[in-house]
């Protein structure tokens, strides 16, 4: 078995390559040819919890353990800790461990980049000169969406907002060499309603417990907008108030999952019924015309995202 630090494990998984190999895992679970149970939780001292993920796609399986403690900095520590191991399904021989952080982040960022290819009214957003992204977040995962969406080539400008205005700063700061490069404006904003109002794509990318944007707010997200929200993953999290969910098409990345972790949903006592769930088929809703509507896309997380990101390493040929 090798061992991939989080540079290694993030210099062999092209963007790309990792769009295509999440397509291909959704059509796998379409057709059920991949396992993967809810995630297990075990609570931990001073408010942790201890996730355990596990998938597999028949050829390969994978295990990738999480430790989230909320007050880390005071350690010197980061938040999210995890960690993957990848193996053979037939034997259980161990093939590679992976650093499970950067697993987590490439995979929610790509499977939102993916989201949106599949839900985005392409008729009226491709006849623009380029897609406007909001960002609400100025952590790693709002950090690993702009680099997704920027690398996916659509996006020409990107704002910013956070709760702190330095966070925001800096991240728009660290992103401004990727963005010169690729001709893409990005600022921070204050006035985050003005923003959500102009954006064709918003995240929300924050570990908060409560709605990240007024209900005035979010009324300005225009209708044909794609909403990611990928913060929340419990039951107590939400980042998007209850009037946005119950006027969206709502699409999440695991309807299982979601029903019980899905704040966002849980809070706004969403019509599950309603609820679709991504598939490599997954469309703009077909009413779009007649009804036309804010489209939210939510992410919880799931294995098999992570397993896709673990089949790029092994296409890069790093490992046997």
């Amino acid at each position: 078995m090798i061992e991939l630090d989080a540079t290694e494990t993030d210099a062999h998984i092209a963007h790309d390559a990792l769009l295509r190999a999440l397509d291909q895992m959704l059509a796998l679970r379409t057709d059920g040819r991949v396992h993967c149970p809810t995630r297990g939780v075990l609570p931990l001292a001073e408010g942790g919890r201890l996730l355990s993920m596990l998938a597999s796609d028949g050829n390969h399986a994978l295990t990738k353990t999480v430790t989230v403690h909320p007050d880390n900095a005071r350690f010197s520590l980061p938040r999210v800790q995890a960690e993957a191991v990848l193996m053979r399904a037939d034997n259980g021989e161990r093939i590679a461990l992976l650093d499970g952080d950067v697993l987590t982040l490439r995979r929610t960022a790509a499977l939102s980049v993916l989201a949106v290819t599949k839900l985005a009214p392409s008729a009226e957003l491709r006849a623009m000169p380029g897609l406007r992204l909001v960002i609400v977040g100025a952590g790693v995962q709002a950090r690993a969406h702009a680099e997704a969406f920027i690398a996916q080539g659509e996006v020409t400008s990107i704002r910013i907002h956070a709760r702190s205005e330095a966070s925001a700063l800096r991240l728009a700061e660290e992103l401004a060499p990727l963005c010169q490069s690729r001709n893409v404006e990005i600022s921070w904003v204050d006035d985050l309603a003005a923003a959500l109002a102009s954006a064709d794509i918003v995240v929300t990318a924050t570990n908060s417990m409560a709605p990240v944007m007024s209900d005035e707010a979010a009324d300005a997200i225009a209708d044909g907008t794609v909403v990611c929200a990928v913060g929340a993953f419990t039951a107590q999290m939400s980042e998007l108030p209850p009037s946005l969910m119950r006027r969206a098409f709502v699409v999440v990345d695991t309807l299982a999952a979601s029903r019980t972790e899905a704040g966002d949903l849980i809070k706004a006592d969403v019509d599950w019924d309603a609820v679709h769930e991504l598939c490599a088929e997954t469309r703009v809703p077909d009413d779009a015309a007649s009804n036309p509507r804010p489209i939210v896309f939510k992410s919880v997380g799931c294995a098999l995202w992570d397993l896709a990101a673990a089949n790029c390493v092994l296409e890069a040929g790093v490992v046997r």
